[in-house]
């Protein structure tokens, strides 16, 4: 009676949610997934040390192939970006990244008063601010 007149939890749905990383792709996903398995199925023998060092073994070498990807994921996407914003402007926001000509805080040069003249050093502003 209990289950017909009350709504029963069925446990949460994993939904799968889009990855922030423009990079990433099904088959990363499939061997990161991959290398989680083997990472615990290593971790969980405990009983066998031949079998264990075998499935460390896998694990690595699955780790090392999966980073490897992700590598090339990540430098081929680069590359695209470069491509497509380099054949409009050489002096773009890549060449601005790359060189470190991006700044990231604004700075304060002048404030106008109330008196309508202008501060010219960083103490007045600082007077002028508090």
């Amino acid at each position: 009676m209990c289950n017909k007149a009350f709504k029963v939890s069925r446990g949460a749905k994993h939904l799968i949610k889009k990855t922030t990383v423009s990079w990433w792709t099904e088959e990363l996903t499939v061997l990161r997934k991959t290398t989680n398995a083997l990472r615990r199925r290593y971790q969980r023998t405990t009983n066998n040390e031949n079998l264990r060092k075998e499935r460390k073994e896998k694990y690595f070498d699955g780790r090392r192939e999966c980073e490897g990807k992700m590598q090339e994921a990540k430098l081929k996407s680069w590359k695209t970006f470069c491509m497509i914003n380099g054949e409009v402007n050489p002096w773009n926001i890549v060449y601005k990244i790359t060189s470190g000509k991006i700044r990231t805080s604004a700075r304060l040069t002048t404030l106008e008063k109330e008196d309508g003249m202008y501060t010219t050093d960083m103490r007045s502003r600082m007077m002028h601010t508090l």
